[in-house]
């Protein structure tokens, strides 16, 4: 059960993600997951939907996108102990709590890049 959601712009002021990850409504910042996060082998998995057990004890499943670069948006994660972290920190996360989202956050850290550098 889903109990707390974030905009990427709560995320920010509230220090799970740092500042430049502030998300504007035209600008080319991404804040994603990297492809190994649901792809434990070196296989191109691009543009298929992969899941991974992680040793945090996150299994997260998401899409690999691929352009001349591999990134994860859209993502499904949970956890035993810590519950369900989903969504897209570019735009909304939801969380079974915000110490899930923490623990998410701490071995799970987004990739912060530009999509204009693809």
């Amino acid at each position: 059960m889903v109990s707390v959601s974030y905009t990427n712009k709560e995320l920010v002021e509230q220090g799970v993600l740092p500042e430049y990850a502030l998300k504007g409504p035209t600008d080319s910042i991404a804040v994603t997951l990297n492809d190994f996060e649901v792809n434990g082998s070196n296989e191109d998995r691009e543009w298929i939907l992969s899941s991974r057990t992680n040793e945090s004890g996150w299994t997260i499943t998401g899409v690999i996108s691929e352009d001349h670069y591999l990134w994860v948006s859209d993502f499904a994660a949970n956890h035993n102990q810590y519950g369900v972290v989903a969504g897209n920190f570019e735009k909304t996360i939801y969380a079974t709590s915000k110490e899930g989202l923490e623990h998410f956050v701490k071995y799970h850290k987004p990739k912060i890049w530009d999509y204009h550098d693809i």
